[in-house]
């Protein structure tokens, strides 16, 4: 028996193991922190869904535009988030929870006038919760990880805030 090849591949699987282990392992995040991801990212997902939606359907040019905004802006912010909860080992859901989902299937189930309303005023409030739990998650988490994703992305949020405030059918607006 050739013990040799044996050891080669036993510290190929040694060394191997502990590289993907710290690739996955590079942060640590406490449990608050994971369940504001994993929320966060299903609100991320909401969000797309909607704004798709809306794309197609509004009948306003103004929310059109908004939703391709939010589109995009909720595409480039679900890989930041994707990739920081694959770096620190985080499983992160496929979609919206129950509630967004029954949520969308409403929305789906209007037209025209009524569904722009009801996308502006969900846009508004999506973007309320947004700003206050980012700001909650911030003051209370001790991660750099977490704080700098929250920071990077605060304008966006902040943006998305102002302009659906002054959307068509918006009560500010």
């Amino acid at each position: 028996m050739n013990v040799r090849p044996t050891l080669i591949a036993a510290a190929l699987a040694l060394y191997g193991g502990s590289a993907l282990a710290a690739s996955q392992g590079s942060c640590q995040l406490s449990r608050a922190d994971q369940n504001f991801l994993q929320k966060d990212a299903q609100g991320s997902l909401y969000e797309q869904d909607i704004s798709q939606l809306a794309s197609e359907r509004a009948t306003n040019p103004q929310i059109q535009q908004y939703a391709n905004m939010v589109t995009q802006d909720h595409a480039q912010y679900q890989a930041a988030l994707d990739n920081l909860a694959q770096n620190c080992g985080v499983a992160l859901p496929a979609s919206p929870d129950a509630a967004q989902q029954s949520r969308l299937s409403h929305l789906r189930s209007l037209k025209g006038a009524s569904f722009d309303g009801a996308y502006v005023q969900d846009a508004k409030s999506i973007n309320a919760e947004d700003i206050e739990q980012a700001q909650n998650e911030e003051n209370r988490t001790q991660s750099d990880q977490v704080k700098n994703l929250i920071n990077q992305f605060r304008p966006v949020d902040q943006k998305h805030e102002q302009q659906a405030n002054n959307l068509p059918g918006s009560t500010n607006g």
